[in-house]
């Protein structure tokens, strides 16, 4: 991984810093703590997709959303 590219040069580059900003909150109960947190993707991966008529290239999306019940490790 090279440490200052910051955009994928192709769908099949995987040699790039995919970057985001997030934010979460945390809500302390008696059998651990519940986690809401909302991440946006800077530079979301491209990926190809094999498709019946050929190659299809698709993006992840922006924006991600993540609910948990417990520590984080």
């Amino acid at each position: 991984m090279r440490l200052l590219k910051f955009r994928q040069s192709s769908p099949t580059d995987s040699d790039y810093d995919s970057d985001a900003v997030g934010l979460g909150i945390r809500y302390k109960t008696p059998f651990g703590p519940i986690r809401f947190d909302v991440g946006y993707n800077l530079n979301p991966t491209r990926y190809q997709v094999a498709t019946n008529p050929g190659v299809e290239v698709q993006q992840l999306t922006r924006f991600n959303y993540f609910l948990s019940i417990g520590q984080s490790f």
